[in-house]
Formats: structure tokens, sequence, C-alpha cells
């Protein structure tokens, strides 16, 4: 292993890759996200060319034939900016101090954090009241979440905590680790299409088809990769069941089978044995509102909803930081050899 060059040139000449990404997951963590430019986030910046993009292809009065090309079509500009971003951001590693540009693009790519205060914002709102915990999943889930009793935000919670794991962190890292930062980059506009242009809604039943199609495709692999977190995580947990994670990831355990089958979702719910029933996890507004609960049932129901959210988020943490640390021990071995 070579000597540390503190000198000013090798402070230009830019770090390893997996170095940049391991500090760009530690920055992610620890920056946050209250204190963030509005726009720093590449999943909001997909987005919003996203949103352009369908407003003028995506027309009511196309037929859905001309609608699916259009949508096969937008996807395809979206990959093109994606990887046009990648190539130029992997060209800054041979600029004097341009990697510092590389890390903060590899920051805006993953995103660690934000679930994390999701789930506080939620669970603070578990504590007020109902009122307040409404107003609180309101902002993360869309209006439909103040129809939702505390058992379906607490649920919903989880799920979120689940799906954020591997868009957010897992996903973005793996295609880093296979194709660099055109990779990362092209999944996340992938994800933010997919997100905006969902395919089970009406308006976007043909146009959304094949954005996220292609989602699901490439992140099987990160799903995979995903529910071994949790599930190994589970084995540091309170409580955790890291056999049932992976039987309920495989589908062996319908009672934590989530609507639409997250895989990392049901590994999370089984991890924690949260059961879930099909109706809990569709999409906020999708389904009647949750039945009401009076008396010792209401009070029983909301501590026990405060339990998932909180076992949830410590679950979260741990698979992560389990996930940094097998990065670690793998850039240790690299310089090591």
């Amino acid at each position: 292993m070579g000597a540390l060059d503190t000198s000013a040139a090798g402070f230009a000449a830019a770090p390893e890759p997996l170095l940049l990404l391991l500090a760009a997951l530690v920055i992610e963590a620890l920056w946050p996200t209250r204190r963030r430019p509005g726009a720093f986030s590449a999943s909001v910046l997909f987005g919003r060319l996203g949103r352009w993009l369908e407003q003028r292809l995506n027309r009511a009065q196309r037929s859905d034939h001309k609608r699916l090309t259009r949508g096969i079509l937008a996807v395809a500009f979206l990959v093109v900016i994606a990887l046009a971003a990648g190539f130029l951001t992997r060209s800054l590693r041979d600029v004097p101090f341009g990697w510092i540009v590389y890390l903060f693009v590899l920051v805006s790519a993953v995103s660690l954090r934000q679930a994390l205060d999701d789930a506080r914002a939620i669970d603070a709102g578990l504590r007020t009241g109902a009122g307040a915990m409404q107003h609180a999943a309101s902002h993360v889930f869309g209006p439909g979440a103040e129809a939702m009793g505390e058992p379906a935000i607490a649920r919903r919670a989880a799920a979120h905590l689940a799906a954020q794991l591997v868009e957010g962190v897992v996903a973005p890292v793996f295609w880093f680790l296979l194709l660099g930062p055109a990779g990362m980059l092209t999944y996340v506009a992938i994800a933010a299409a997919a997100d905006i242009w969902p395919e089970h809604s009406a308006r976007h039943q043909e146009f959304g088809l094949a954005v996220s199609r292609l989602r699901v495709a490439l992140r099987w692999i990160p799903d995979w990769i995903t529910a071994s977190l949790i599930a190994a995580g589970a084995v540091l947990s309170p409580g955790g069941h890291p056999v049932q994670a992976m039987r309920a990831a495989a589908g062996a355990l319908p009672q934590f089978r989530p609507s639409r089958g997250t895989r990392t979702a049901a590994a999370l719910f089984g991890a924690m044995n949260i059961p879930v029933d099909t109706e809990t996890l569709r999409p906020a507004g999708s389904r009647s509102p949750s039945p009401k609960w009076h008396g010792d049932a209401s009070a029983a129901l909301r501590a026990a909803a405060r339990s998932d959210v909180r076992r949830a988020a410590y679950l979260y943490r741990v698979s992560c930081l389990l996930g940094v640390a097998v990065l670690g021990l793998v850039a240790l071995l690299q310089f090591a050899a």
C-alpha cells in the first residue's frame, strides 16, 4: 500500500471511484435534507424533464398505439440524457479537482436520508395525534393519505422505507459498480420517470408501460440484494426474523406480500413480523377510507403503529450500515492488494 499523497497535486487528483462512492453515501446520510438546494437531487431533475416530455407527448386524443410509441421514445430520450451526463461526470475525474463535482453528482444520485426523515415525521405525527399524523403522511404519500388510519399509514411508511432502500441506495450503487456514473444516472432517470408515469394510472397506462417494465428489469438483481441486506439486518435488530424475511421475499409467505408484490417490502414486513393485507399498500387515494376505531382498540392500534414505524426505521438504518460496511471492506481489500 502506497503512502498517502497530501500535496496540492495529490489533492487535485481524483481518488478511486469506490472511495468517492463511499464518501457520497456518508455525505448524503449526514446532510439534512431541509438544508439542501431544491433542485439538488438528480431524481428531481429527471422528474421535471419527464413531466415536460409527458405533457407534450402524452395527449388524450392520441391512440393507445401512438401513446405507447411516444412513451418508448420519451424513455429513450431520458436514457440518452442520463448516459451523456454520466460520461461527462466520468470525464471530470481527469480534470484537476474535478472529482469534487463528480462526488456531488454521486451524492445527488443516491437518497439515503430522505426516507428516514419521512419516517421520523410520520412517527412524530403518530405521537401527536390523528390530525398531525395524517398531515405528515399527506406530505409523503399525497393527499389520499388523509383518509387512512394509523395502522395503514404505519405499514405504508414501512413499505416506503423498503422501497427507498432499493430505489435510492442499492440499485444506484449496483449500477454504479457495474457501469459507473452512466449506469447510476440511467437507473435514476428510469426510476424517476416510472414514478411520474405510473403504469397503473389511466392516463399513463400506455405511455408509462415501457419505463415501468424497464425499471422492473433493472431492479431485479438489486431487489434480491436489498432483501438479503434486510435479512442480514434482521439478525442485528431486536425481534428480527432473518429466515422469515427471505421466505417472504421469495413469496413463500403470502401474509407478508404487499400489493403489486415488491420483494423488498415483503422482506421488511417478514423481518419485522408485520402482516399486511393487499389493500394496505395501494396508492394513496385509490382505496376507501380505513375503518374508524374507538376506545381501547384505538389506543392499542396507535401504539402498534408507532412501534412498526420505529422498528422499520431501525432495520433500514442497520441495513444501510451493513451495505456501507460491505463497500468499505471491498475498498480496503482493493487497496491492500
